[in-house]
């Protein structure tokens, strides 16, 4: 230069460049949607308009006081993470918005097919497919439990049913039992438990 100095010129990049992000899933429960419908008498029901939840499938909601908590299986956890249990809440049953949802202890990759109930102690008990990247081809599945004081925070408290290929568990307390309604290799496996933690 005019200065004396001496001046490079050169090219830069990553040493590691980066890749783009792989495109959406085009099946599963990331192009699933979360509708609702409403009833006067729990028999004749009409569609509510709009959606509840995109990139959601899965749905299980209970209501809580002046709150409804929606409990789903959550496709859009951001990139590299799989599908797993998330939870939104509404005021009105028409607009959720996503809360902070945390399963301290999950004994696998993912948490999926969400069943929330409050028991008689009026605490939350979760039970979901723990399951690997690759359940699917796993002979053996597993429901678990987990439970919550706020709905929000659960901890996982161990295997509450194992069976052939379970998929979708739907449990609810009854007449002093606790009955299990679950997909298991193409039938439905009804399981009963007396205290809802081992069937």
């Amino acid at each position: 230069t005019s200065a004396g100095e001496w001046l490079l010129v050169c090219v830069g990049g990553d040493r590691h460049p980066r890749q783009p992000p792989p495109p959406p899933p085009t099946f599963g429960p990331y192009t699933h949607r979360i509708c609702s419908a409403s009833s006067p008498d729990g028999l004749t029901w009409t569609r509510d308009p709009g959606v509840r939840m995109e990139h959601a499938s899965v749905p299980c909601a209970i209501a809580d006081g002046e709150r409804i908590l929606l409990y789903y299986v959550d496709a859009n956890r951001g990139r590299g993470l799989p599908e797993s249990v998330g939870c939104a809440v509404s005021t009105d049953g028409l607009i959720f918005r996503q809360q902070p949802f945390a399963l301290d202890g999950l004994p696998t990759e993912k948490a999926l097919d969400p069943c929330v109930v409050l028991d008689h102690d009026g605490r939350f008990r979760l039970y979901y497919l723990a399951a690997s990247r690759r359940f699917m081809e796993e002979p053996r599945h597993e429901i678990h439990w987990a439970a919550s004081d706020d709905g929000l925070r659960f901890r996982e408290q161990g295997v509450a049913f194992a069976h052939a290929a379970l998929v979708d568990p739907d449990v609810f307390p009854f007449g002093g039992k606790w009955f299990m309604y679950v997909f298991g290799g193409g039938t439905t496996v009804f399981a009963t438990s007396a205290d809802g933690r081992q069937f």
